[in-house]
């Protein structure tokens, strides 16, 4: 990610929260479940539109950074995970099985894990999509900075 893009995300961080369209109400429902639970016909066989996610294969290296339950602060957070990832010029990749992460709106790239025993086979997947070298949980890395 270029310095202009993470001024931008800098930029949106604060502690004010977007209002919740949800009609019950419900903070953090798990994210939906993956239509078809069999590997073998998952995403009807077809291969991922590597032209949505064009990388350069120089690019920055990514981190995963593995939220599993909602974030007390955050906005906190999310500043000290956007300055850690310009101080050390890798970008950020939030793997979450939870509804609502906290940093959706902030700008990051955030991926949903399938529940249960398809969360690891999912995290491998993602990892080896972004070429994710490290995966750490949330609360190590509110130690980054």
């Amino acid at each position: 990610m270029a310095d202009d893009s993470w001024a931008a995300i800098l930029a949106r961080i604060g502690p004010h929260s977007p209002v919740d369209l949800d009609e019950d109400g419900v903070p953090n429902r798990p994210a939906p479940p993956f239509p078809d639970a069999n590997p073998d016909t998952r995403a009807s066989g077809l291969p991922p539109a590597a032209r949505l996610w064009d990388r350069a294969p120089d690019g920055p290296p990514c981190i995963g950074v593995r939220v599993s339950e909602p974030l007390a602060q955050p906005w906190a957070f999310a500043a000290r995970l956007a300055a850690a990832a310009v101080e050390r010029g890798v970008v950020p990749i939030i793997l979450t099985t939870i509804g609502n992460s906290g940093l959706e709106h902030f700008g990051f790239r955030i991926e949903r894990l399938a529940h249960g025993e398809l969360q690891a086979e999912c995290e491998v997947e993602l990892a080896r999509f972004w070429n994710l070298a490290i995966i750490i949980d949330a609360a190590d890395a509110a130690l980054l900075g």
